[in-house]
């Protein structure tokens, strides 16, 4: 109960700790739990979410309501690297580097622990909400997105931010800057990721790969360094071993 105080009685006023229950505060005060709810509801009292209590780790969760630069990150990488359980109210984080788990856990203001695989070397981190859940799944997430994805509906101005999340994940940049490649499973979003690179003005194409996936190519320098330079731009995270390629 984050308020630290109710009025019992209406000339009187009795504080309670913060962390006091319901139930409690009847027995102290000699009333009934109904009581006590009714006291509260009748003063206003702001209470904690039912079961708030137990909850060991924290997570903002209304990360994902609304689009900015950092949510459209965020969410670029949830595309490549990222899924919802299919069980549970949970969502997944999953990349060798370990550095940008830690900034999106940051971003989401979380404090759950991000584990690692030691025999492949992947740290994952996990995020339990309910909400966060339902949000992602109106965007079009599922437990199957790899293949059934439809690109979602970014706004033109996030769009830069949602491809360097995206990018960080599942795109390639080899050391030379020859070649940048995207690779999916889903033909209706690497289409989509195919006609909004061009539109852009980089030299792109985009190909099957084989019988499960898709192939999008940015090739030439220039078109990279420009590429690297609409990702970037007004960019507070991103892999930074890949940044560095670009500007190498």
């Amino acid at each position: 109960m984050p308020a630290e105080s109710i009025r019992l009685q209406r000339n009187k006023t009795t504080i309670y700790p913060k962390t006091a229950k319901t139930k409690d505060i009847a027995l102290m005060a000699g009333i009934s739990i109904r009581q006590v709810n009714n006291l509260m509801n009748e003063f206003g009292v702001v209470r904690r979410k039912f079961g708030s209590w137990k909850r060991q780790y924290h997570v903002n969760e209304l990360f994902f309501d609304t689009w900015n630069k950092d949510m459209s990150y965020v969410i670029g990488f949830f595309t490549s690297d990222g899924c919802l359980n299919r069980s549970m109210q949970t969502i997944s984080f999953s990349q060798k580097e370990k550095d940008i788990l830690i900034d999106i856990r940051k971003l989401l203001g979380s404090n759950h622990p991000i584990a690692v695989n030691r025999r492949t070397g992947v740290h994952s981190l996990n995020i339990h909400s309910k909400h966060i859940k339902s949000t992602l799944s109106d965007y079009g997430f599922t437990s199957a997105k790899s293949t059934s994805l439809d690109f979602p509906e970014v706004p033109e101005v996030f769009l830069s931010h949602y491809i360097r999340g995206y990018f960080d994940g599942d795109g390639l940049i080899n050391a030379g800057r020859n070649f940048i490649t995207f690779v999916n499973g889903s033909g209706s979003f690497m289409t989509r990721l195919h006609e909004i690179l061009n539109i852009q003005g980089f030299n792109v194409r985009i190909e099957k790969y084989n019988s499960k996936h898709w192939r999008v190519f940015i090739s030439g320098k220039n078109s990279i360094s420009d590429f690297g330079e609409w990702i970037y731009k007004d960019a507070a995270i991103y892999i930074r071993r890949k940044r560095e390629i670009f500007l190498s």
